[in-house]
């Protein structure tokens, strides 16, 4: 029955309705019907009339009832009124019965006649009725007739008594629903209570189960959890199957782990195919499964049927949803698992793969760890090694050219190797310095709007030389190139494209071919950097850019270097907004190597006030004339109060040198130098200090006297903090003489010679107050 025709039943009650309807009958003398909106029978006939029982079959049939329920339901005046229908002389009356402002259903009663019949009006009923004359005749004279407005009254009545019953069984309804309802919560709260202390027997179980370490050997866990595993659930088998993959595909097989209540050759025995017998559709379907007695299904493992084992419990061990084995339990007598027990039984199972997934994160994380300490020992040996070469070599051309029996050619060729070597050395610091402020967060850039073309032409011409010694054709396709402006970094960016073809032409065999161009796609611009060399193997491709890595690090590589290069062109491009990618076919097949870089936009590209750094070594050459001009120098180290007096000398330039701030104070109360050259990390008071306290002087005293920082503290913070002592220009050591000449040119008041362009490539940006 539907919930409509349920609160339908409980509204028109049959037993309520009928002994209150009697009592209306026994008054009115007429017979009542009740129906519902669809004008169905629910209720009746109460008290049938010899009335009703002679016209119903002919004048129910008719209508004359119908026509009542149909004017009572359709009534559009609230409340309905009392209907009353007439035919012949035979009448019933009708009200629509309301609950909570809707009619809900029809009570109707009758018949009654409303005149005196005469003989014509009687054989009238009769024969519509159908009925013979004197059967009519006989009822009809009997019945009182019984007035219009007296039926109307009995209609009120009728509607007075049927909605008191309905507001009453809807009232015992209510109560009813509410004593169903409180009954359906106590018992919902009674079963939630008894799930609750269900869950916490659980509870106690698991951790009574699994109260142990995690940090366990993965060995001594699992037979610790097994054994805790067959007491907790009075097994006699406790078994940990593990998955091993085909090496031809396939879904593999399961191996034991580790088990309890079995030998250790059946351990060694079994191996179940996935997919097959009782462990193996576990891992197969993913699900527990409980076999009540194990002689009704296919078994694998013959163990269990030689084990006597009746019945079985078994749930997949899953790790991110891959199953990577089984746990199953067995009973020797035949016992039926409960939920419960196979809760508990996947519970285990979850802490043994938790432990199984440590374990190989631990391993995983132990193999890297260790791979990272082998190549740090392999850079470390490298690094000593490519200190130590230029280094023998410096030391030993130094011992020969003091015993001075070197001829004009040898001195010559020793001064090249000693240079070479020096800034060989120089190279490899600045690449660990480079490493260093990535690792720190600390390497920053200095943008400006920058020319690619220019930049990769500049890098060319710093390569060359290398390419043309090793006669390796170096290519640089640019021409016509007019597109192609970034923000950037210039000394950086060339530092990326010249650590791109450095490399490129260290792998390229004699004969062989290094290329470089520029490409721009929609918003971006790809530098790319091709060559015919060596090639990159598939293995070491995807760890290319990572530090300390190199494809041979062994004691007899044909290469040297520390492996730094691509790691700082990795970092370089990402601080750029841009990435880079290594492309190989294989070894001997040559390497790609591409920069996509974000292009400025349409109106910021057409700014023509900054042109880029050109970059590369300085030529010293580019000789400026310091005539007359007068250089105080601070340094307390005796080596390099020398050479700076030898550079500055041969451009002309007067040179004071002191070895501390306190003397520089002193020579500053006996001269007022034009330019002031001061390092920054000294005993006593440093070159911060220093610069500090001149700039408190009079200006006759050299307060105002431009001033330049050379020092071994070369970060950009060490720059800045220079800058914001009072220094005008930061140049760190080692210095390009040629640059250092031109740094103090620029910084003196009067007018000099100019200098060329490349002779100002490796000055930093000047800062005048």
């Amino acid at each position: 029955m539907s919930s409509d025709g349920q609160a339908e039943a409980a509204l028109f009650e049959r037993g309520a309705w009928t002994k209150a309807l009697e009592k209306y009958a026994a008054v009115t003398h007429l017979t009542i019907q009740l129906y519902d909106t669809d004008a169905r029978l629910i209720c009746g006939p109460v008290h049938p009339t010899d009335l009703f029982e002679l016209f119903t079959p002919g004048y129910h049939d008719l209508g004359i009832f119908a026509a009542c329920i149909r004017r009572c339901l359709t009534q559009a005046d609230m409340p309905p009124p009392v209907v009353v229908e007439n035919h012949d002389g035979l009448a019933v009356v009708g009200t629509a019965l309301m609950l909570s402002g809707e009619i809900v259903g029809v009570a109707v009663a009758g018949y009654a006649l409303t005149t005196f019949m005469d003989q014509h009006a009687l054989e009238r009923l009769a024969r519509n009725s159908g009925c013979s004359f004197e059967i009519v005749w006989a009822v009809g004279r009997k019945e009182r007739p019984l007035p219009g407005e007296r039926l109307a009254l009995y209609g009120e009545l009728l509607r007075t008594l049927g909605n008191t019953l309905l507001e009453e069984n809807f009232s015992t309804r209510r109560e009813q629903q509410i004593s169903t309802r409180l009954a359906e919560a106590l018992a919902s709260e009674q079963a939630a209570r008894a799930e609750a202390e269900t869950a916490t027997a659980l509870v106690r179980r698991v951790q009574a189960l699994t109260d142990m370490a995690l940090d366990l050997p993965l060995d001594d866990l699992l037979r610790e959890l097994l054994t805790r595993l067959r007491n907790e659930l009075q097994t006699d088998t406790a078994v940990v199957l593990l998955r091993q993959l085909a090496e031809e595909g396939g879904e593999g097989e399961l191996r034991v782990r580790a088990a309890l209540g079995l030998k250790e050759e059946q351990q060694h025995q079994m191996r179940i195919p996935v997919g097959q017998g009782f462990a193996g559709r576990i891992a197969a379907e993913r699900r527990p499964i409980v076999m009540e007695d194990v002689d009704n299904y296919e078994v694998a493992n013959r163990f269990i049927r030689e084990k006597g084992l009746h019945s079985l419990a078994g749930v997949p061990l899953q790790i991110d949803g891959r199953v990577i084995g089984v746990l199953h339990v067995g009973s020797m007598r035949r016992r039926k698992f409960q939920q419960q027990e196979v809760e508990l039984l996947r519970l285990a199972g979850d802490r043994i793969a938790l432990a199984i997934q440590r374990t190989e994160v631990r391993a995983a994380a132990a193999a890297v760890a260790e791979a990272a300490d082998r190549a740090k020992d392999a850079f470390l040996a490298t690094l000593s090694h490519e200190l130590r070469s230029p280094l023998a070599a410096i030391l030993t051309w130094v011992h020969l050219l003091r015993r001075g029996k070197l001829d004009a050619t040898k001195t010559a060729g020793a001064l090249e190797t000693i240079e070479r070597s020096a800034k060989a050395q120089k190279h490899l610091i600045e690449d660990l310095l480079d490493v260093s402020r990535v690792v720190a967060g600390k390497l920053r850039l200095e943008t400006q709007p920058v020319d690619l073309a220019e930049a990769i032409e500049a890098a060319v011409d710093v390569v060359r030389p290398a390419a043309q010694a090793k006669s390796v054709e170096l290519e640089s396709m640019l021409r016509g190139f007019r597109h192609g402006r970034v923000l950037g970094d210039p000394g950086r960016l060339q530092q990326v494209i010249c650590n791109l073809l450095t490399n490129a032409i260290k792998f390229t065999p004699k004969g062989g071919r290094v290329a470089v161009w520029l490409e721009v796609v929609d918003s971006r611009a790809e530098i790319v950097v091709s060559d015919t060399g060596e090639g990159i193997s598939p293995d070491f491709l995807p760890h290319v850019f990572e530090r300390f890595r190199q494809a041979d690090s062994t004691s007899t590589r044909a290469h040297s270097g520390l492996g730094l290069g691509l790691a700082i062109v990795r970092h370089l491009v990402e601080l750029h907004g841009g990435t880079v990618r290594a492309e190989s076919r294989g070894e001997n097949k040559g390497t790609t190597f591409r920069v996509t870089l974000p292009l400025l936009s349409r109106e910021l590209s057409r700014w023509e006030n900054v042109s880029p750094t050109a970059g590369g070594e300085v030529p010293y050459d580019c000789h400026l004339v310091l005539e007359g001009v007068r250089v105080l120098v601070v340094d307390d180290e005796a080596d390099v109060r020398e050479w700076l007096t030898a550079v500055l000398a041969e451009s002309r330039a007067a040179v004071t040198t002191v070895a501390s701030a306190g003397e520089a104070f002193e020579a500053l109360e006996r001269m007022t130098p034009d330019v002031l050259m001061s390092d920054i990390g000294m005993p006593g008071e440093d070159g911060y200090a220093l610069i500090r306290k001149v700039r408190t002087f009079a200006s006759e005293r050299g307060g105002q006297v431009p001033a330049l920082a050379l020092t071994g503290f070369a970060s950009t913070e060490d720059r800045a903090q220079a800058l914001a002592a009072g220094y005008q220009v930061h140049m760190s050591k080692p210095v390009d003489p040629a640059a250092l000449v031109a740094a103090v040119a620029e910084l003196v008041a009067t007018p000099r010679p100019r200098l060329p362009a490349a002779c100002l490539a490796k000055t930093e940006p000047v800062a005048i107050p």
